[in-house]
């Protein structure tokens, strides 16, 4: 059937699909199927019919978009291994003057005021200790929330991380983490990880 017979008929009635025509890119095989039946068919219906599904299309596309821009990352933790000259495991509470989870604080730094982080979060001082059973030692995962992070690993102890934070957006990710100064994470293909001797 030519796109002249299309444009100079009109389906019968006892087709209810070529009676509506809303074509849409699934429905192409029905309306195929419609035609080799002998229907006719309107060419503007048709092409209006596509219009439409071409703006649907555009449209949920542009949606879809628009909805992925107010997706919230949050991407804020560190992981540190620490170790002694011998190569032991700080964490692990079987070494004889290792780091203990009761003895840790974070002090978050904001207008230079040094504040102790207690929030009701899943982890209330922002970090957790845990085993790394592929490396066998453990780790301490700390969650940063400010550029300057005190980080009070026992009574005589304190250390400084600092952060460069990615507020693009509804971004918050680190992007560059500084441990007493000295740069110790900036490798997007890498794990935010990095191990510290004390």
């Amino acid at each position: 059937m030519s796109w002249q017979m299309l444009n100079e008929t009109i389906c019968p009635t006892q087709n209810a699909f070529c009676a509506k025509i809303e074509l849409k890119v699934a429905s192409m095989k029905r309306l195929n199927s419609c035609l080799s039946e002998g229907c006719r068919v309107d060419l503007a219906s048709v092409l209006s019919s596509l219009g439409a599904c071409i703006l649907i299309t555009v449209l949920m596309a542009v949606s879809c978009r628009l909805e992925s821009s107010n997706e919230v990352v949050i991407d804020n933790k560190v992981d540190i291994y620490y170790i002694n000259s011998q190569h032991e495991d700080l964490l692990d509470t079987a070494i004889i003057g290792s780091f203990r989870d009761d003895s840790i604080h974070l002090y978050n730094v904001v207008n230079g005021v040094r504040k102790e982080v207690n929030n009701r979060a899943d982890y209330p001082h922002n970090f957790v200790i845990y085993k790394n059973e592929g490396l066998r030692k453990y780790v301490l995962r700390v969650f940063l929330e400010t550029d300057t992070t005190y980080l009070e690993l026992n009574s005589r102890i304190t250390d400084t991380i600092t952060c460069l934070f990615d507020f693009t957006g509804n971004n918050f990710i680190i992007r560059k983490v500084w441990y007493n100064g000295s740069v110790k994470w900036e490798d997007y293909a890498v794990s935010r990880e990095f191990t510290i001797m004390k």
